[in-house]
This record gives C-alpha cells, structure tokens and sequence, in this order.
C-alpha cells in the first residue's frame, strides 16, 4: 500500500480497484481516513455480520478474495472542508453514481451544489 502525502488538512480521494484500474468509491478526508476502509470491510466480514456490510464493504472484500489490491489517489488536497466536499460531488458526478459503490453525492445531497473541476485526462474512469 503506497502511502500519498497531502501537505494541507483536508483531501478528496479515490478508491480503486486495481484489477480493472478504475475508481469504486469517492470520499474526502483528513489524516489516515482513506485507508481505514479496508480494515472496516475485514472487521464486520470478519464478525460474520454480512447483512451489515455496505455495498463499498462487499466491493474491498470481493477484490481482496479475488487477490487484487485497493489502490488509493488523492485527487484534490485543501485547507477547507467544504471545498474538499465541494470536489467529492463533482467528482462523483463525474463518474456517475452508478458507477461507484458511494450511497450519495457525498456531502451534498445534489451534485448541482458542485462546482466544475478539471481532473486532467488521466481521470476518465472509462
């Protein structure tokens, strides 16, 4: 697990799933956040509550069974929180909810709050 430094409080990041190399999850963060989705997956599978587990929880189980590995991108670092949400939906709308294990537009109920942020070409989850 590559460890990515943000020299400011707040992030939004990705999870992929590095077997199609394509992002299942947005969420923003501060600290270690990103990477405590993994360890909440193992503990709830781990405590045979199954009926409890999200569809982000089943999605980081189903990869580590098949052997892939979750990989993580922080995509936009900032000092504020609402701006930090702020990416989080537009990047969720950017992909499309579908797509992604997210229940939500983030923080934001419509992702029409959102402001437009270029994610660079490199982003394209297709």
């Amino acid at each position: 697990m590559k460890k990515i430094d943000c020299n400011r409080k707040y992030y939004t990041y990705e999870l992929i799933d590095e077997r199609s190399g394509k992002p299942f999850y947005v969420g923003t963060g501060s600290k270690h956040r990103m990477y405590e989705h993994e360890q909440e997956a193992r503990q709830v599978f781990m405590s045979g509550k199954y009926d409890l587990m999200t569809h982000k929880q089943k999605r980081i189980i189903e990869i580590l069974e098949d052997h892939g590995e979750i990989g993580y991108n922080i995509i936009h670092c900032t000092r504020s929180q609402e701006e930090a949400y702020s990416v989080e939906a537009a990047r969720i709308k950017e992909i499309g909810l579908y797509r992604l294990t997210n229940e939500r537009y983030g923080h934001q109920d419509d992702p029409g709050d959102s402001e437009e942020y270029d994610f660079g070409d490199d982003s394209d989850p297709d």
